[in-house]
């Protein structure tokens, strides 16, 4: 309200705010507060800026432009006087895609892997979907129904009609993808045995579970495997050596659980101070038997669990990505495809 001599004038209506300033708001805003705040940013982002001109052309030259999409045979992707720079030969891939996926998975029957990945990516969008009904259900999808029904689908089962594969025929994203599946499935439970076995009283108990632990964590991954694969038939009778999948898997469960152990008891570790602070003030005595057990499954392991998740999350990603090595490590015992091509053909 503002009074001019004898007049006095009232706003009716609210004035709608101004807009920011350009230089503020805007994309160009955002460069100059993140990209070109101060002289150390400015040298960074030219720097940037000129790695990014002088990389991103040859690559999109190699990949894409110069790159062979179709080819009858190998001297398609070869240099030619027409073509003296060749690129990236998509062909091979095309024609090969297949392997990848399934490796030599007998090509009737790849349905079955097509429904073991539908029904894993169904697995895991059930139990971590916060919003999906019963997950109680989903739980035990996960971890009883899916073994079963993926060893059905993946080895065969001549009862129910599906012939068995045998593991030296797999290949490709199928094996990371199972190997993943049985390294994530089976390492939490026996990591979270060996955690608990690690800060247990009995000497015993305690003396295996650092031992176990300190030592698989010693050792890089591809000795696992070749221990698992190579060392282990020799220790025992032919007749009682496991499948070299299944002795891989074996080694994979035992190694990711040793990791699994330290995550489990790093988040009880972190949480037990606070824990104990809390269970006192609700009114836990922890000095009693009964006590101890209600302030243990109250307080203590849900605020452990959820101290761990995002270790552990972190943890199965970090050994999924390692487990292609498998594939590398088993490639030799399987059987090749005959090539029926000529030398230098691109194989059919």
């Amino acid at each position: 309200m503002s009074v001019i001599g004898d007049q006095t004038f009232l706003r009716q209506g609210r004035l709608e705010p101004l807009p920011p300033p350009s230089a503020r708001a805007g994309a160009f805003g955002w460069m100059r507060a993140n990209l070109f705040s101060g002289p150390a940013n400015i040298v960074l982002t030219v720097l940037c800026v000129a790695l990014i001109a002088w990389a991103v052309p040859p690559l999109v030259r190699f990949f894409l432009i110069d790159a062979t999409w179709t080819g009858a045979d190998g001297s398609a992707c070869l240099a030619s006087p027409a073509r003296p720079n060749p690129g990236a030969c998509w062909a091979f891939i095309r024609v090969w895609f297949s392997y990848f996926v399934y490796g030599f998975y007998p090509r009737d029957e790849r349905w079955r892997v097509d429904v073991f990945f539908v029904a894993l990516v169904f697995g895991f969008v059930w139990l971590l979907r916060l919003e999906m009904p019963r997950r109680d259900l989903g739980a035990l999808y996960f971890f009883i129904a899916l073994p079963i029904l993926s060893y059905l689908l993946l080895h065969g089962a001549p009862l129910i009609g599906l012939t068995v594969v045998p593991t030296s025929l797999w290949g490709g994203i199928l094996v990371t993808v199972v190997v993943a599946a049985i390294g994530m499935v089976f390492s939490l439970p026996l990591g979270i045995l060996l955690a608990l076995g690690r800060r247990s009283e009995l000497p015993v108990i305690k003396a295996a579970s650092i031992t176990f632990i300190e030592f698989v964590r010693g050792v890089p991954v591809i000795t696992v495997l070749f221990m698992a694969s190579v060392m282990l038939p020799l220790f025992v009778p032919e007749r009682f050596a496991p499948d070299k999948l299944v002795r891989a898997l074996i080694g994979v469960a035992l190694f990711a659980s040793a990791y699994m152990a330290e995550v489990v008891r790093g988040g009880a570790c972190r949480r037990a101070a606070r824990a104990i602070r809390g269970g006192e003030r609700l009114g836990f005595r922890l000095l009693a038997h009964d006590g101890a057990r209600d302030f243990a499954a109250s307080v203590a392991r849900p605020r452990c669990r959820t101290s761990s998740i995002p270790s552990s999350a972190c943890s199965r990603i970090r050994r999924s990505s390692s487990w292609s090595a498998f594939s590398t490590s088993c490639a030799r015992s399987r059987p090749r495809a005959p090539i029926r091509n000529g030398p230098g053909q691109i194989p059919r």
